[in-house]
């Protein structure tokens, strides 16, 4: 994947990971904040991933791509948070090619 699409992925894990910190929106769909809030460093930390100009495998990026975008996922959908620190660990995990993990905070 191009650095480009990197570059805006990161991007958006930021934006995804502040919306715990932003008021409630009427014309936006945001996230659970009580999905994000025990994730926001996970977020951040694979932010950070995506910008440090490794190589990372491009199933990895696909999977934070579709955290970010699908409204029926975990992010969206469950209350605790839990699916969504799965969702970033397999992610993790595709990125490097490994059963490292981003424990969530």
């Amino acid at each position: 994947m191009d650095p480009t699409a990197r570059q805006r992925i990161a991007a958006c894990l930021e934006q995804f990971a502040l919306t715990a910190d932003r008021p409630p929106s009427r014309v936006q769909t945001l996230p659970l904040r009580s999905a994000v809030q025990p994730n926001q460093k996970a977020l951040l930390e694979l932010a950070r991933m995506l910008r440090n100009g490794q190589l990372h495998y491009a199933r990895g990026i696909a999977m934070l791509a579709l955290v970010l975008a699908d409204g029926t996922g975990p992010a969206y959908t469950d209350p605790t948070g839990g699916g969504l620190a799965h969702q970033l660990a397999l992610a993790v995990q595709a990125l490097t090619g490994c059963t490292a993990r981003i424990a969530p905070q």
